[in-house]
């Protein structure tokens, strides 16, 4: 409820997802969407199950935006490789008392900002907040008056926003306090979204990510190996190239796109180069080129 009300303030429509009801989206699912929402609530054991974690990483890894919110997270993660590796965050300690939150002077999401995490305005469940830290490489969101209660990391692949308590428990209701859509606001402007809303969150919100390679699968491969492309409608009609070079710099193969519509790729690539003799082992790079995009993955060919 407070998610689906907040982005629907923004012009955003999102697609809800049950765990308890329809298990854990897989990386097919995740891959259709350009960032995901996933927030734990009142949950205080099995916050993000190892499979959860694979399926994130696996979505993470092939150029996705993960905003994760939650108290009790890092008391029950706190030592698992997700959570250092691709939340870039370390446990501290549990229930931070504290319900009022700066956000980090100069930050690019929490600057200027300030919530109040309890009152009738919210879900009125922040019991338990998580306090934190980031590791090297992040950067600090917002904060407690006993520590950090928010990071985000950018990888130069994938960008995750992490929350040690819930944004279902901000006060939407707190007067001269921030609330929960311009929060979202930042959050997916740092992820890509275009924004056509002022800074009190009005009217329009729309999509305008790029096109996204994905991780080749299976990776590394012997015989062949299947290259997946998803294409927005904002990159529709455009031209589209895919190559596979060598280290050396040097093409061994391009593959004829005449698709032009929006929707995903998917193409086979028989570890043959263009005059149709098979390649050695190796690494091999992935290039996906449109009129104002690029994208590469690596590919590791063994025999």
């Amino acid at each position: 409820m407070f998610f689906e009300s907040s982005l629907g303030s923004l012009g955003i429509k999102a697609y809800d997802w049950d765990v308890k009801n329809l298990s854990a989206p897989d990386v097919e699912v995740l891959s259709k969407f350009p960032a995901v929402i996933w927030f734990t609530g009142d949950a205080d054991s099995a916050t993000l199950t190892d499979g959860e974690a694979l399926s994130l990483s696996q979505y993470l890894d092939s150029g996705g935006g993960l905003f994760l919110t939650g108290q009790n997270i890092g008391e029950d993660i706190g030592t698992h490789w997700f959570y250092s590796d691709y939340l870039k965050a370390s446990f501290v300690g549990p229930r931070s008392l504290d319900h009022i939150l700066e956000g980090a002077p100069g930050d690019l999401i929490g600057n200027g900002l300030t919530v109040v995490t309890a009152g009738s305005g919210g879900g009125g469940n922040q019991t338990s907040q998580d306090i934190i830290d980031a590791l090297p490489g992040a950067d600090t969101v917002f904060l407690y008056d006993d520590g950090v209660a928010g990071v985000r990391y950018d990888s130069g692949v994938f960008k995750t926003v992490y929350f040690s308590f819930g944004l279902e428990g901000v006060n939407d209701f707190a007067k001269g306090y921030d609330h929960r859509p311009i929060i979202l606001k930042r959050i997916l402007l740092w992820f890509g979204a275009t924004v056509g809303c002022d800074e009190e969150c009005g009217v329009q919100t729309s999509w305008s990510p790029h096109p996204r390679l994905l991780q080749n699968s299976p990776n590394p491969f012997s015989s062949a190996t299947s290259i997946s492309a998803i294409f927005p409608e904002s990159s529709a009609s455009r031209s589209r190239r895919l190559e596979v070079y060598d280290v050396s710099g040097r093409m061994v193969k391009s593959f004829d796109i005449t698709e032009k519509g929006a929707g995903r790729l998917k193409l086979v690539w028989d570890g043959r180069d263009e005059a149709g003799r098979v390649v050695s082992s190796g690494i091999y790079f992935c290039r996906l080129t449109t009129d104002n995009f690029s994208a590469t993955v690596k590919m590791v060919r063994m025999r």
